[in-house]
């Protein structure tokens, strides 16, 4: 709700230019930043997960809940988009880029088959867990806690629907998928022999971005360009080829 409520208020500074709706608004995502967890926690059961940034659902529970993280990562991306709009301080668009990184990379260790059982307790206190089953557990705890306390949570399965749409884009036409791990643009700009592709966040943060093959067919060559310098990328053992990108760029893909 504080998310949504940030959204609204930068909204509102939109279009009555009063700059006490964007003070408010400010002030909202201060206080969903001061309930974030700021530290891997690489210790017990926390050596299979990634922590760092994790968002706490209330003030006074140490834990974080998937279906938070997805409301917010998803506000956070309405956010970014009108933040060109506001002029926002680049340091705020850099906060909110790195939140939406480091979430999306974290909500994967929700799902009980990605980790080891150990680290799931035996007897939710409401619910169940079913470890083959992919729908996320309630909450990921500190390391020295086993998660899943309350159960799976099956309004929390919406979760790869919150990030595919925002973070990969397929090129049909060249036979790939693009993967960024950093906010895109929604309009992808047509090219030649190719496409643009515009980030944001902060040019001095950096990013990953995958081309991924479609159809268990070869990636076509392509040549990536930012500000007209071609970068190398890194191919992986499943065919796609890895790339560090700067944030807020504007990245040229040419195939063939």
């Amino acid at each position: 709700m504080t998310a949504f409520g940030a959204k609204a208020l930068l909204r509102l500074y939109l279009i009555k230019k009063e700059k006490v709706f964007l003070k408010t608004s400010l002030t909202a995502l201060a206080t969903i930043m001061r309930n974030t967890s700021l530290w891997d926690c690489n210790y017990g059961h926390g050596k299979q997960y990634p922590t760092f940034f994790m968002l706490f659902p209330l003030k006074d529970a140490p834990y974080a809940a998937v279906y938070e993280e997805i409301e917010v990562m998803s506000s956070m991306h309405d956010y970014l988009k009108m933040a060109k709009d506001a002029k926002l301080p680049e340091h705020i668009t850099l906060l909110l880029s790195e939140f939406i990184r480091f979430m999306i990379h974290r909500c994967a260790f929700y799902f009980p088959p990605m980790v080891n059982n150990e680290m799931l307790v035996d007897k939710p206190k409401t619910g169940e867990i079913e470890t083959d089953t992919w729908i996320p557990i309630e909450d990921l705890q500190d390391g020295w806690n086993q998660s899943g306390t309350v159960g799976q949570e099956v309004y929390g399965a919406g979760v790869p629907f919150g990030i595919v749409p925002r973070h990969y884009k397929v090129l049909n036409e060249w036979n790939c998928t693009v993967f960024i791990d950093y906010p895109m643009h929604d309009d992808v700009k047509q090219l030649e022999n190719g496409v643009e592709i515009e980030v944001t966040g902060h040019p001095a943060m950096f990013c990953r971005m995958r081309l991924l093959p479609e159809d268990e067919e070869p990636l076509p060559a392509c040549r990536v360009l930012i500000g007209g310098a071609e970068i190398k990328g890194k191919k992986q053992d499943d065919g796609s080829v890895e790339f560090s990108i700067p944030g807020k760029c504007v990245i040229a893909l040419h195939f063939g």
